[in-house]
Protein backbone atom coordinates (compact mmCIF):
# COMPACT_ATOMS: atom_id res chain seq x y z
CA UNK A 1 0.00 0.00 0.00
CA UNK A 2 1.39 3.36 -0.99
CA UNK A 3 0.08 6.40 0.88
CA UNK A 4 0.82 9.25 -1.46
CA UNK A 5 0.77 13.03 -1.31
CA UNK A 6 -2.94 13.04 -2.15
CA UNK A 7 -3.76 10.96 0.92
CA UNK A 8 -1.13 12.16 3.36
CA UNK A 9 0.63 15.40 2.58
CA UNK A 10 -2.34 17.73 2.98
CA UNK A 11 -3.07 16.43 6.48
CA UNK A 12 0.57 16.33 7.49
CA UNK A 13 1.23 19.88 6.33
CA UNK A 14 -1.83 21.19 8.13
CA UNK A 15 -0.82 19.45 11.34
CA UNK A 16 2.77 20.66 11.07
CA UNK A 17 1.53 24.25 11.15
CA UNK A 18 -1.36 23.87 13.57
CA UNK A 19 -1.92 20.73 15.58
CA UNK A 20 1.70 20.06 16.48
CA UNK A 21 2.07 23.39 18.20
CA UNK A 22 4.94 23.88 15.78
CA UNK A 23 5.51 27.50 14.89
CA UNK A 24 7.90 29.10 12.35
CA UNK A 25 11.01 29.81 14.17
CA UNK A 26 -6.54 -6.38 33.49
CA UNK A 27 -7.51 -9.63 31.86
CA UNK A 28 -10.66 -8.11 30.59
CA UNK A 29 -11.01 -5.12 28.33
CA UNK A 30 -12.92 -1.90 28.10
CA UNK A 31 -14.20 0.06 25.12
CA UNK A 32 -13.75 3.76 25.73
CA UNK A 33 -15.26 6.58 23.69
CA UNK A 34 -12.68 9.12 22.63
CA UNK A 35 -12.53 12.42 20.83
CA UNK A 36 -9.74 14.40 19.22
CA UNK A 37 -8.79 17.45 21.27
CA UNK A 38 -7.95 20.79 19.64
CA UNK A 39 -4.43 19.52 18.92
CA UNK A 40 -5.80 16.38 17.16
CA UNK A 41 -4.65 14.04 19.93
CA UNK A 42 -6.96 11.31 21.23
CA UNK A 43 -8.58 11.83 24.64
CA UNK A 44 -10.68 9.49 26.77
CA UNK A 45 -12.75 10.00 29.96
CA UNK A 46 -10.85 9.16 33.16
CA UNK A 47 -12.07 9.09 36.77
CA UNK A 48 -9.73 9.93 39.66
CA UNK A 49 -10.82 8.85 43.14
CA UNK A 50 -14.29 8.24 41.65
CA UNK A 51 -14.60 11.83 40.44
CA UNK A 52 -14.82 12.91 36.82
CA UNK A 53 -14.86 12.35 33.96
CA UNK A 54 -11.70 14.20 32.94
CA UNK A 55 -10.22 14.34 29.43
CA UNK A 56 -6.90 12.45 29.30
CA UNK A 57 -4.76 12.02 26.20
CA UNK A 58 -4.01 8.33 25.45
CA UNK A 59 -0.23 8.55 24.99
CA UNK A 60 1.74 5.44 23.99
CA UNK A 61 4.89 7.57 23.88
CA UNK A 62 4.88 8.76 27.51
CA UNK A 63 6.64 6.56 30.06
CA UNK A 64 4.47 7.89 32.92
CA UNK A 65 0.92 9.15 33.29
CA UNK A 66 0.53 12.81 34.25
CA UNK A 67 -2.23 14.92 35.85
CA UNK A 68 -2.79 18.64 35.33
CA UNK A 69 -1.71 20.56 38.45
CA UNK A 70 -4.94 22.56 38.47
CA UNK A 71 -7.02 19.37 38.44
CA UNK A 72 -4.96 17.89 41.28
CA UNK A 73 -5.66 21.03 43.32
CA UNK A 74 -9.40 20.92 42.52
CA UNK A 75 -9.54 17.29 43.70
CA UNK A 76 -7.48 17.97 46.81
CA UNK A 77 -4.97 15.22 45.96
CA UNK A 78 -2.27 14.94 48.67
CA UNK A 79 1.32 15.71 47.60
CA UNK A 80 3.78 12.88 47.02
CA UNK A 81 7.53 12.76 46.59
CA UNK A 82 9.38 14.86 44.03
CA UNK A 83 10.12 13.08 40.77
CA UNK A 84 12.19 13.47 37.61
CA UNK A 85 10.30 13.48 34.32
CA UNK A 86 11.54 13.53 30.75
CA UNK A 87 10.75 16.48 28.48
CA UNK A 88 11.70 17.08 24.86
CA UNK A 89 14.86 18.92 25.99
CA UNK A 90 15.87 16.88 29.05
CA UNK A 91 15.04 15.86 32.61
CA UNK A 92 13.21 18.24 34.92
CA UNK A 93 11.83 18.17 38.46
CA UNK A 94 8.12 17.68 39.02
CA UNK A 95 5.85 17.43 42.01
CA UNK A 96 3.65 14.33 42.34
CA UNK A 97 0.30 13.56 43.97
CA UNK A 98 -1.04 10.38 45.57
CA UNK A 99 -4.04 8.87 43.76
CA UNK A 100 -6.21 6.18 45.38
CA UNK A 101 -8.02 5.10 42.22
CA UNK A 102 -7.41 5.77 38.54
CA UNK A 103 -10.20 4.45 36.32
CA UNK A 104 -10.90 4.43 32.57
CA UNK A 105 -14.29 2.88 31.83
CA UNK A 106 -14.42 -0.16 34.13
CA UNK A 107 -10.66 -0.63 34.11
CA UNK A 108 -8.77 0.07 37.31
CA UNK A 109 -5.38 1.33 36.13
CA UNK A 110 -2.22 0.60 38.17
CA UNK A 111 -1.33 4.25 38.72
CA UNK A 112 -0.73 5.81 42.15
CA UNK A 113 2.15 8.28 42.41
CA UNK A 114 1.45 10.70 39.54
CA UNK A 115 3.52 13.71 38.39
CA UNK A 116 1.69 17.00 37.90
CA UNK A 117 2.28 19.64 35.22
CA UNK A 118 0.50 22.92 34.32
CA UNK A 119 -2.67 22.46 32.29
CA UNK A 120 -1.55 25.17 29.87
CA UNK A 121 1.39 22.97 28.86
CA UNK A 122 -0.58 19.72 28.72
CA UNK A 123 -3.55 21.35 26.91
CA UNK A 124 -5.77 18.74 28.60
CA UNK A 125 -6.54 17.27 32.05
CA UNK A 126 -3.71 14.73 31.84
CA UNK A 127 -1.99 11.88 29.99
CA UNK A 128 -2.41 8.11 30.20
CA UNK A 129 1.13 6.79 29.67
CA UNK A 130 2.91 3.45 29.43
CA UNK A 131 2.34 2.71 33.12
CA UNK A 132 -1.36 2.27 32.24
CA UNK A 133 -0.76 -0.15 29.36
CA UNK A 134 1.64 -2.78 30.76
CA UNK A 135 1.13 -6.17 29.03
CA UNK A 136 -2.02 -4.87 27.35
CA UNK A 137 -2.97 -3.86 23.85
CA UNK A 138 -4.39 -0.47 22.95
CA UNK A 139 -6.71 -0.32 19.94
CA UNK A 140 -7.38 3.06 18.34
CA UNK A 141 -10.46 3.06 16.08
CA UNK A 142 -10.22 6.39 14.27
CA UNK A 143 -13.42 5.84 12.29
CA UNK A 144 -15.69 5.23 15.27
CA UNK A 145 -13.87 7.52 17.68
CA UNK A 146 -13.14 4.73 20.16
CA UNK A 147 -10.16 3.28 21.98
CA UNK A 148 -10.05 -0.15 23.66
CA UNK A 149 -7.61 -1.22 26.37
CA UNK A 150 -7.55 -5.03 26.32
CA UNK A 151 -5.52 -8.02 27.43
CA UNK A 152 -2.44 -8.36 25.24
CA UNK A 153 -2.39 -10.66 22.21
CA UNK A 154 -3.99 -10.46 18.76
CA UNK A 155 -6.40 -13.15 17.67
CA UNK A 156 -4.90 -14.96 14.70
CA UNK A 157 -1.73 -12.87 14.68
CA UNK A 158 0.23 -13.73 11.57
CA UNK A 159 3.24 -12.27 9.83
CA UNK A 160 2.25 -9.75 7.13
CA UNK A 161 2.42 -10.55 3.45
CA UNK A 162 4.68 -8.61 1.10
CA UNK A 163 1.90 -6.33 -0.17
CA UNK A 164 -0.87 -4.50 1.71
CA UNK A 165 -4.28 -4.44 0.05
CA UNK A 166 -7.18 -2.04 0.40
CA UNK A 167 -8.92 -4.13 3.06
CA UNK A 168 -5.99 -5.91 4.70
CA UNK A 169 -4.56 -5.60 8.18
CA UNK A 170 -0.82 -5.01 8.16
CA UNK A 171 0.94 -6.46 11.23
CA UNK A 172 4.43 -5.13 11.93
CA UNK A 173 6.72 -6.73 14.50
CA UNK A 174 8.30 -4.60 17.21
CA UNK A 175 10.62 -4.92 20.19
CA UNK A 176 10.45 -3.31 23.61
CA UNK A 177 12.98 -0.76 24.82
CA UNK A 178 12.37 0.85 28.21
CA UNK A 179 8.70 -0.16 27.91
CA UNK A 180 8.30 1.51 24.51
CA UNK A 181 7.74 -0.44 21.29
CA UNK A 182 10.21 0.01 18.43
CA UNK A 183 8.98 -1.15 15.03
CA UNK A 184 11.52 -3.63 13.66
CA UNK A 185 10.75 -3.08 9.97
CA UNK A 186 11.03 0.64 9.23
CA UNK A 187 13.20 2.38 6.64
CA UNK A 188 13.55 5.74 4.90
CA UNK A 189 14.96 6.07 1.37
CA UNK A 190 16.21 2.51 1.71
CA UNK A 191 17.98 2.79 5.09
CA UNK A 192 16.76 1.13 8.31
CA UNK A 193 15.55 3.51 11.05
CA UNK A 194 14.07 3.25 14.54
CA UNK A 195 10.33 3.98 14.62
CA UNK A 196 8.17 4.47 17.74
CA UNK A 197 4.37 4.71 17.92
CA UNK A 198 3.51 7.90 19.82
CA UNK A 199 -0.25 8.55 20.04
CA UNK A 200 0.40 11.60 22.25
CA UNK A 201 2.35 13.41 19.53
CA UNK A 202 0.27 15.60 17.26
CA UNK A 203 2.77 15.22 14.43
CA UNK A 204 5.50 12.75 13.56
CA UNK A 205 9.05 13.87 14.36
CA UNK A 206 12.35 12.47 13.11
CA UNK A 207 15.77 13.11 14.61
CA UNK A 208 18.50 15.00 12.79
CA UNK A 209 20.35 11.76 11.99
CA UNK A 210 17.33 10.78 9.89
CA UNK A 211 17.23 14.29 8.42
CA UNK A 212 20.88 14.06 7.32
CA UNK A 213 20.17 10.79 5.50
CA UNK A 214 17.32 12.40 3.60
CA UNK A 215 19.39 15.46 2.72
CA UNK A 216 22.30 13.32 1.48
CA UNK A 217 20.01 11.13 -0.66
CA UNK A 218 17.57 13.74 -2.01
CA UNK A 219 19.26 17.14 -1.69
CA UNK A 220 15.95 18.73 -0.55
CA UNK A 221 14.68 18.76 -4.12
CA UNK A 222 11.35 20.52 -4.54
CA UNK A 223 10.96 21.73 -0.94
CA UNK A 224 12.94 24.31 1.03
CA UNK A 225 13.20 23.25 4.72
CA UNK A 226 11.14 25.42 7.07
CA UNK A 227 12.58 26.30 10.54
CA UNK A 228 10.13 25.61 13.38
CA UNK A 229 9.92 25.51 17.17
CA UNK A 230 8.37 22.43 18.82
CA UNK A 231 6.61 22.72 22.20
CA UNK A 232 6.52 19.79 24.61
CA UNK A 233 3.97 18.90 27.28
CA UNK A 234 6.43 19.81 30.04
CA UNK A 235 6.75 23.38 28.72
CA UNK A 236 10.13 22.81 27.08
CA UNK A 237 10.90 23.99 23.55
CA UNK A 238 13.15 22.65 20.80
CA UNK A 239 14.19 24.08 17.46
CA UNK A 240 13.80 22.00 14.34
CA UNK A 241 12.68 22.11 10.74
CA UNK A 242 10.09 20.70 8.37
CA UNK A 243 11.37 18.87 5.28
CA UNK A 244 10.04 16.54 2.61
CA UNK A 245 10.22 12.76 2.98
CA UNK A 246 10.13 11.04 -0.43
CA UNK A 247 9.51 7.53 0.93
CA UNK A 248 9.01 5.92 4.33
CA UNK A 249 8.53 2.18 4.76
CA UNK A 250 6.84 0.61 7.78
CA UNK A 251 6.53 -3.12 7.23
CA UNK A 252 4.43 -3.59 4.08
CA UNK A 253 3.28 0.06 4.19
CA UNK A 254 4.82 2.81 2.06
CA UNK A 255 4.30 6.51 2.72
CA UNK A 256 5.46 8.70 -0.17
CA UNK A 257 6.02 12.42 -0.79
CA UNK A 258 4.95 13.99 2.50
CA UNK A 259 6.39 16.58 4.86
CA UNK A 260 7.65 15.89 8.39
CA UNK A 261 9.26 17.71 11.32
CA UNK A 262 12.82 17.02 12.45
CA UNK A 263 14.56 17.93 15.72
CA UNK A 264 17.14 16.45 18.10
CA UNK A 265 14.77 15.84 21.00
CA UNK A 266 15.81 14.43 24.38
CA UNK A 267 13.31 11.65 23.69
CA UNK A 268 15.68 10.12 21.14
CA UNK A 269 18.55 10.21 23.65
CA UNK A 270 16.31 8.49 26.21
CA UNK A 271 15.81 5.64 23.73
CA UNK A 272 19.54 5.50 22.86
CA UNK A 273 18.77 6.77 19.34
CA UNK A 274 20.44 10.20 19.37
CA UNK A 275 23.09 9.12 16.81
CA UNK A 276 20.98 6.62 14.86
CA UNK A 277 18.22 7.62 12.42
CA UNK A 278 14.86 7.39 14.21
CA UNK A 279 11.35 8.86 14.28
CA UNK A 280 8.21 9.05 16.38
CA UNK A 281 5.06 8.22 14.39
CA UNK A 282 2.40 10.64 15.61
CA UNK A 283 -1.32 11.12 15.11
CA UNK A 284 -0.88 12.82 11.72
CA UNK A 285 0.19 9.49 10.18
CA UNK A 286 -1.67 7.12 12.53
CA UNK A 287 -5.05 8.74 11.82
CA UNK A 288 -4.69 8.04 8.10
CA UNK A 289 -5.67 4.45 8.99
CA UNK A 290 -9.09 3.15 9.99
CA UNK A 291 -7.55 1.66 13.15
CA UNK A 292 -4.17 1.06 14.77
CA UNK A 293 -3.50 -1.50 17.52
CA UNK A 294 -0.40 -1.37 19.72
CA UNK A 295 0.19 -4.66 21.57
CA UNK A 296 2.67 -4.46 24.46
CA UNK A 297 2.47 -8.20 25.18
CA UNK A 298 2.90 -9.54 21.65
CA UNK A 299 5.35 -6.74 20.69
CA UNK A 300 3.51 -5.92 17.49
CA UNK A 301 1.54 -3.12 15.81
CA UNK A 302 -1.44 -3.70 13.53
CA UNK A 303 -2.52 -1.13 10.93
CA UNK A 304 -6.01 -1.45 9.41
CA UNK A 305 -6.50 0.15 6.02
CA UNK A 306 -8.96 3.03 5.63
CA UNK A 307 -11.30 2.80 2.63
CA UNK A 308 -10.14 6.24 1.50
CA UNK A 309 -6.61 4.88 0.94
CA UNK A 310 -6.50 3.54 -2.57
CA UNK A 311 -3.34 1.81 -3.74
CA UNK A 312 -1.05 3.98 -5.80
CA UNK A 313 -1.30 3.31 -9.51
CA UNK A 314 2.36 2.29 -9.54
CA UNK A 315 1.84 -0.44 -6.87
Amino acid sequence: MRITRRAAAMGVLALAARAARAEPLGTGGELLHVRPDWTSRITTPVYINRKGPFAFVVDTGANRSVVAAELAMELGLPPGRRAKIHGIQGLQDAATVDVQSFTAGRLQLPIADVPILPRQDLACDGFLGLDAFKSRRVEFDFRRGQVSILAGGFEGLEAPGPVATLTSDVVVRARQRFGQLTIAEAEVVGQRIGCFIDSGAQISVGNMAMRRILKARTGDQGFAPLPIVLYGATGQQARGEVAEVPTLGVGALRFTDFNMSFADLHTFSLWGMQDRPAMMMGVDLLSLFAAVTVDFRQNAVRFRMAQAMAPDARS
